[in-house]
């Protein structure tokens, strides 16, 4: 293999794993799983979290949960165009990414108060 060439059958295998397992139901915008060996389905083998932070109110490890994937893009566009949306975003203003993973507390720690009612969790944006 020449310079770079693993690291592109890498990237196109990644994409097809990708591809392949969200086709089987092309109308889900969110794919939901919450426990210790759960992962993201990645777009790719790139640009991925090197490590994700613990939790910032008890310092619990966190687990990835869900992510959202790209058909909701999909999904948005065809219910403006449904509504008659004449005033859709110009392209370079247009929802655009590969997928966001959301990682939340293995703890579930529960709020202190009032103030605490939401807690921030970790977000991990994969550009396409």
């Amino acid at each position: 293999l020449g310079e770079g060439e693993g690291e592109d059958e890498g990237e196109d295998d990644a994409l097809a794993a990708f591809q392949r397992r969200v086709s089987a139901w092309p109308e889900q915008v969110l794919r939901y799983c919450h426990h210790a060996d759960a992962q993201p389905l990645w777009l790719s083998r790139l640009r991925r979290p090197a490590e994700v932070p613990p939790c910032g109110r008890c310092g619990a490890p966190r687990w990835f949960e869900y992510q959202i994937v790209p058909n909701l893009v999909a999904s948005i566009e065809r219910a403006a165009e449904a509504g008659g949306a004449g005033d859709a975003a110009a392209p370079e203003e247009a929802l655009d990414w590969g997928t966001v993973a959301v990682f939340t507390c293995s703890a579930s720690c529960a709020a202190t108060g009032e103030a605490d009612a939401y807690a921030e969790e970790y977000c991990w944006h994969q550009t396409a």
